[in-house]
């Protein structure tokens, strides 16, 4: 650290050179103004032009130099600055294509989109103004090559290439260079933590790996939010919107949008700025009440079966046979001895649960602040401190269902450019505030002492679960003992337990349905609706306290409690240096990196009750880019080295290709690698989450977990790590070789054609992905320690089931394309189609139980029609999905093709330096799935007035 800050200290102090101001004014060719226009030096210098299409850069570059000034809709143009403290004016021709886009994502350096060796998608500031998402985050779903995992009204995960659901690890976003990964669960948490659409630049995204630039989790795919520097985008914005979300389950509710952005320039050398945004709203409620048959919806089977399970219902448990013959043994001791003859005689019967919607509040909510100072000594350095808060109140969808409440995520950074050399350090610290699992305070408000309360006199007084279990069937014997001439006391409930059940089983009979004539299912309905009466209801006082009290108290839900502790911490360094003005034949790049991660749950989620779990990892990476065969072809070539203190060294290179064949066509071939070590989840979670608990394989979250959980027999139990590790068998009783999690890897080669003019432009992309060690989960059963034999062990249930995260010996390959065009067909006019077409290739192996989660359509075709005539513009979008099966922790099922149409129109008030925009996403109303038990997506409707000075 001392060198580090001994470096820093001499960049910062290098002499001042000799300031070169530059500014002008871009228009089109009827003289109008040009507003976000893109005026790029280099890959570190640059700036945008405001509402009046005015610019100011100032640089120290050697005269003469060049630049580059691009916007979609008009063609790239460069010009050539020979004079100190020049003045522009800077005429743009006619229509052009978004592949003169500049990005700087692809290789760490500025170029224009049509040049870049690899694929890369923008989505540029006027883009961002012109979608017609309600959320600008969302409007991102309409690029190609992106998909868009709806959790809910606000938590939304951009995906490329398949393999992702809400939790999307190996996907990773960088908010102005940090990344904004949850440090307790690991991965990305959409836009909940980062920009509101007055202060977003652009938006810029890798899909497939990127691992040899960006190093760990850089698995599927990267995005890069570049918010605005306070001294290129002077003024204040405001922007007010409001509307209605419409969903069948949910009805009709209002939601508000409103933010800020002040920034300004204090002098020549500081300049700061605020933004802020909030958002309320309606959650898309999760009201999928089919019955779930191990994980999978079935609409056909009846809400009435006495073992019915709905989907978004929580906090039921199963009683089998077995579990009557139990019961039925206090009522009566001789009925126990009939048992054996007939252990499956009754019907199994799952317990009331409850609603999710009435586990967790409808309440959607986000808050983001983003302050910044920056300070420029001379005109090559810049100095910065920013900071990015987000809170909010939004589902999360993994194994369970949670209900993030007041999570509080904040990043903070400090940064030094000086020319070739960037340096950042910052610090991100994750709250979970008032957040709980569901299905855990379900459990505990059903099982409270003072819910369900069955008293059978001398045979004892029974409470929760078995207080439930003990009306149950007393209701449901006594009903049947009264259609059977037997009194429904319990003297005749006896007596039908010994004349009539007893009788019938001594007969040969196997099953109480074949007892009584038409079944059994009316007394089930009026045993359950008897067993419910002693639960507590939703609303009164009894329920709330039992929800407080659950929510209150952390996990885990052995010990009462429901509630999520977190308190994680992560520390990165970053340093990279440009040393292209030094070698004449080529672009080279250097760079390394630090993080440290303090992860902190306090036992409510991982094995971290003795302390808070600490780990490091680091890295570095080296590009090289050249031209050649008289600069028609563009050879890149990068490395990196990474290293977890827990994992092997990964080395992930990439080589990319890119061959002009003239100044409109060229074509792009490449060859990527990239891992995704564990996530904290696969490593280190010891969660018992109901009927089964979540058990990462690292060797020290191995050596370390020590777990209370309840058995499939109803009997609590405690297992540790080593245990677990080393005695897991299959359903069937076999011996399972668990393996310690290690990381994942891929390996992808891409071509793509690309092709530009001024009115037109085709892009055209494919892949081929081969994929080593994916990482996945195994459920197996753990006995009691000393119990045998297996087969006895199995059918009392004397064993806990644990769902272990492993690496998969399968073969798993993906392959697709995709096709993008866009169209000019007017100055005013713009029409964009895009294809993508992706496909898995696998085959389990013989007795796999592994799920690949590929989880995107085969097929998805957007088309955009864009308009802009002065005061009036307008963007229609539409998106269609084919079919496709949808894998997950949480739910599996085939997804149901879906198109959907969103619209908007913008009105320019020039006299109130305004827009009033009117819009809706999924206009038509056709409802459709994202995640399999999340929310139905609906429709949003709304007007938005937006304000410059």
């Amino acid at each position: 650290m001392k060198r580090l800050l001994s470096l820093l200290t001499i960049m910062i102090s290098i002499g001042v050179m000799a300031q070169n101001q530059v500014t002008g004014t871009v228009t089109d060719k009827s003289g109008q103004p040009i507003p976000g226009a893109s005026v790029v030096l280099d890959g570190t210098t640059g700036t945008v032009t405001d509402f009046d299409g005015n610019f100011s850069l100032n640089t120290n570059q050697d005269l003469p130099f060049d630049l580059t000034i691009s916007s979609v809709g008009l063609e790239t143009t460069i010009v050539v600055v020979s004079t100190r403290n020049a003045t522009l004016s800077i005429q743009m021709n006619e229509t052009a294509t978004q592949l003169d886009e500049i990005v700087v994502s692809a290789s760490r350096m500025a170029e224009r989109i049509f040049e870049s060796p690899v694929t890369v998608e923008k989505f540029s500031i006027q883009q961002i103004e012109s979608t017609p998402s309600a959320d600008f985050f969302n409007g991102m779903e309409n690029l190609k090559g992106i998909q868009l995992y709806q959790g809910g009204l606000l938590l939304n995960q951009v995906a490329t290439r398949g393999f992702g659901t809400v939790y999307n690890e190996g996907f990773v976003t960088l908010v102005d260079g940090m990344n904004n990964m949850s440090p307790l669960f690991g991965f990305a948490m959409g836009n909940l933590i980062g920009l509101n659409e007055l202060d977003v630049q652009s938006v810029e995204i890798l899909p497939g790996p990127a691992s040899a630039l960006y190093g760990a989790d850089a698995y599927k795919g990267m995005m890069f939010m570049t918010s605005k520097n306070p001294f290129d985008f002077e003024g204040i914005s405001a922007y007010v919107k409001s509307g209605v979300t419409v969903q069948d389950a949910a009805g009709t509710n209002g939601f508000n949008d409103f933010g800020f952005r002040l920034a300004t320039k204090l002098g020549e050398k500081w300049a700061i700025k605020a933004s802020f945004s909030k958002k309320k709203g309606t959650e898309w409620a999760a009201a999928d009440y089919r019955h779930n048959v191990l994980g999978t919806p079935d609409g056909s089977y009846s809400v009435n079966a006495p073992d019915y399970d709905g989907l978004n219902i929580y906090g039921e448990r199963a009683f089998t046979s077995s579990s009557t013959w139990g019961l039925l043994g206090l009522l009566n001791p001789a009925a126990a001895q009939l048992a054996m003859f007939a252990p499956n005689y009754f019907d199994t019967v799952v317990s009331t649960g409850y609603k999710d919607t009435d586990l967790m509040d409808s309440n959607a909510e986000n808050v983001k602040t983003n302050l910044a100072i920056h300070f420029r000594p001379d005109s090559k350095t810049e100095v910065s401190i920013s900071s990015i808060i987000g809170t909010g109140d939004s589902p999360l969808q993994g194994f369970g269902r949670y209900a993030m409440r007041n999570i509080k995520i904040e990043q903070h950074k400090f940064q030094v450019n000086r020319g070739n050399f960037d340096f950042k350090t910052y610090y991100t610290r994750e709250q979970d505030g008032d957040s709980y699992q569901t299905s855990a305070a379900a459990a505990l408000i059903a099982n409270h002492p003072g819910s369900n309360i069955a008293d059978l006199g001398p045979l004892g007084r029974f409470t929760g679960y078995t207080g439930w279990f003990a009306n149950y069937n007393l209701a449901y014997l006594g009903g049947l003992a009264f259609a059977s001439g037997f009194t429904p006391d319990l003297l005749g409930v006896g007596a039908f337990i010994q004349n009539g059940i007893g009788a019938h089983i001594m007969g040969g009979g196997q099953s109480i349905n074949d007892l009584i004539p038409g079944g059994t299912g009316a007394a089930h309905i009026a045993a359950r609706s008897a067993a419910n009466a002693g639960m507590f209801k939703v609303g009164t006082d009894e329920y709330d306290g039992a929800l407080a009290s659950a929510v209150s108290t952390n996990l885990p839900v052995v010990n009462g409690g429901a509630g999520i502790f977190d308190d994680t911490k992560t520390y990165n360094y970053e340093a990279n240096y440009d040393f292209s003005d030094m070698i004449d034949f080529a672009d080279v790049i250097v760079g390394a990196s630090y993080k440290n991660t303090s992860l902190n749950s306090k036992g409510t989620i991982y094995s971290d009750q003795d302390g808070p779990i600490e780990y490091y990892e680091y890295g570095a990476y080296s590009q090289v880019k050249t031209k050649l065969l008289d600069e028609r072809l563009n050879l890149t070539g990068s490395v990196r080295i990474d290293k977890s203190e827990f994992f092997d060294t990964n080395f992930t290179p990439r080589v990319a290709l890119l061959y002009s064949a003239n100044k409109n066509n060229n074509i792009r071939v490449s060859y990527q690698t990239g891992f995704r070590n564990p996530t904290n989840q696969d490593q280190y979670i010891g969660l018992f989450a109901g009927s089964v608990t979540l058990f990462g394989t690292s060797p020290d979250n191995i050596s370390r977990y020590n777990g209370d959980v309840v058995l499939a027999n109803g009997s609590p139990a405690s297992f540790r790590g080593e245990y677990v590790f080393n005695n897991a068998v299959d359903f069937n009783g076999s011996p399972v070789n668990l393996k310690h999690v290690t990381s994942e890897k891929i390996t992808s080669i891409d071509l793509g054609y690309r092709y530009n003019s001024p009115t037109f432009s085709l892009d055209i992309s494919g892949y081929y992905s081969d994929f080593d060690d994916k990482i996945g989960s195994t459920d197996v059963v753990i006995p009691v320690e000393g119990a045998e034999p297996i087969a006895n062990v199995l059918a009392s249930g004397n064993y806990a089931v644990y769902q272990v995260d492993s690496n998969a010996n399968e073969d798993l390959k993906t392959y697709g394309a995709s096709v993008e065009l866009t169209q000019a067909l007017s100055r005013k006019l713009f029409l964009n189609v895009v294809y993508d077409y992706n496909k898995l290739d696998y085959t389990p192996s013989a007795g796999s139980d592994f799920e690949a989660a590929f989880n995107t359509p085969e097929h998805k075709v957007k088309a955009g029609l864009t308009g802009n005539y002065n005061a009036f513009s307008f963007s229609v979008n539409a998106r269609y999905n084919s079919e496709y099966l949808y894998e997950a922790s949480f739910a599996d099922e085939m997804i149901d093709a879906n198109t959907v149409f969103d619209a908007q129109v913008t009105f320019e008030l020039p006299e109130l330096n305004a827009k009033f925009r009117v819009g809706g996403n999924n206009i038509f109303g056709n409802e459709y799935v994202s995640l399999v038990g999340s929310g139905h997506i609906g429709s949003i409707y709304y007007s938005a007035l937006t304000f410059d000075f």
